[in-house]
């Protein structure tokens, strides 16, 4: 028998009708996948809960090993379809004893279901309320796009690098999730989006943050997204060079390095650079991580448009909804590596640069 259903591909997630054909048995359906969206206030309450679709989960026998039970999951059935809510509240669910009638629909509804267990993952507000049928409103501007230029001369100016470890708990929002999921991607993730999309332009380290010499897409891939790449090292008690095996480790970015121009009390962030972890091939017992600084992106005012665009992982209800406000805020914490003064000309100038829609 056949049914005519939008579903999403496990794959791909792509919403596509398709006929699905329910010709194997329903009893070898045992359990199913519950996806549910959970929101809570900026304290950290629950304010509501509501499923968002499910995947039935197929019992077989594994035909490549006799006698094992394997589980598959079929496909995704999202619950934002009017038709397929109306569908649920027409049809009664299965009950025992003389229990009232229930509808599918306030079965799922009310969560009389058990759950046997489950995984949490983070999800971005905007993901959440389009599984639920709900277009979301535009996010809004949280960044510094139009900063103060009036610089005094008895200001102090300098120029800061702070270092930005993933380590530290204040800036897992930097590094988290790990991997793109619901709408959500880690701060290297969607800077590497950006680069690829032409949004922002990347510049060699060796610049020291002056974005004086821009990289090709090509160029930026080779640095960040080689997993293996060859390396002149010389050996300090010889003198001897030799080429060696650089191997990326995961996670592939453990730190940052940013660049900030600190004007008295107030602070712009200039520039970030995204810090590779690798091993050498010679280092078998991978002991001894080294570090490569891969390249500068600078904070233009096209960036923080897009940073405004971007929602930021929030497992603790943090009250900053995107990567921008996060670093309009100076959310992140790490400790000075370096630091030099400037003039106030040189300042005047850097500060002009929010302002440019250059990349």
């Amino acid at each position: 028998k056949y049914h005519s259903l939008v579903i999403k591909d496990i794959q791909n997630g792509i919403p596509e009708e398709v006929e699905v054909y329910s010709g194997f048995e329903t009893s070898e359906v045992k359990k199913y996948i519950l996806k549910e969206a959970e929101f809570y206030d900026s304290r950290g309450t629950l304010i509501d809960s509501r499923i968002i679709g499910f995947t039935p989960i197929r019992e077989y026998l594994d035909q490549n090993e006799m006698g094992r039970i394997a589980f598959k999951s079929s496909f995704f059935v999202p619950f934002n379809n009017i038709e397929f809510k109306k569908i649920l509240s027409q049809n009664d669910a299965y009950r025992f004893g003389s229990d009232e009638n229930l509808s599918f629909f306030s079965f799922f509804r009310n969560k009389k279901y058990k759950v046997e267990s489950f995984e949490i993952e983070p999800v971005s507000v905007s993901d959440a309320l389009k599984g639920f049928g709900i277009q979301p409103a535009e996010t809004a501007f949280e960044s510094p796009v139009q900063p103060d230029t009036s610089i005094k001369p008895n200001m102090q100016t300098r120029i800061i690098f702070r270092e930005v470890l993933g380590t530290d708990t204040a800036n897992y929002q930097l590094f988290k999730p790990e991997n793109a999921m619901n709408g959500l991607r880690n701060f290297f993730e969607f800077t590497m989006a950006c680069v690829s999309k032409g949004d922002v332009t990347g510049y060699s380290y060796n610049t020291e943050g002056e974005f004086t010499s821009p990289l090709s897409i090509a160029e930026i891939k080779k640095i960040t997204h080689t997993l293996e790449d060859s390396i002149m090292v010389t050996n300090p008690e010889t003198g001897i060079d030799n080429w060696k095996i650089r191997i990326p480790e995961e996670p592939v970015i453990t730190k940052y390095i940013f660049k900030e121009l600190h004007i008295d009390s107030t602070v712009y962030i200039l520039g970030a650079c995204p810090v590779q972890k690798f091993y050498e091939s010679t280092d078998n017992d991978k002991q001894n991580p080294s570090f490569i600084n891969t390249l500068w992106i600078p904070f233009s005012r096209k960036f923080w448009q897009e940073l405004d665009k971007q929602e930021i992982c929030r497992m603790k209800c943090e009250p900053e909804k995107t990567v921008g406000g996060f670093f309009a805020k100076h959310k992140y914490h790490g400790k000075i590596i370096g630091e030099y003064g400037i003039k106030i000309t040189e300042a005047k100038a850097s500060i002009l640069s929010f302002t440019q829609n250059k990349k």
